[in-house]
């Protein structure tokens, strides 16, 4: 793997975890204070939570899936 060897070999992983901790800063939020009153047991509260920040997770994702589907190429050449 020599080809992939230098400064711009670890840009992948740094892109990775970049994405993951913005991700995680954007939907704690969104998890934590969901836009309708919070009632009923806590199981219930956690289920509002985890809706309100499922959506925009699966969103992004399906942006970033459309974004990267034209980009990516077929590496066997």
């Amino acid at each position: 793997m020599i080809a992939r060897s230098g400064a711009a070999a670890g840009l992948p992983q740094t892109l990775r975890w970049t994405g993951g901790t913005v991700g995680t800063a954007v939907l704690v939020p969104l998890f934590s204070t969901p836009g309708r009153p919070a009632t009923g047991s806590a199981a219930h509260r956690l289920v509002q939570g985890v809706d309100a920040a499922f959506a925009p997770g699966t969103a992004v994702a399906a942006a970033s899936v459309l974004v990267a589907a034209p980009v990516k190429r077929d590496r066997r050449a």
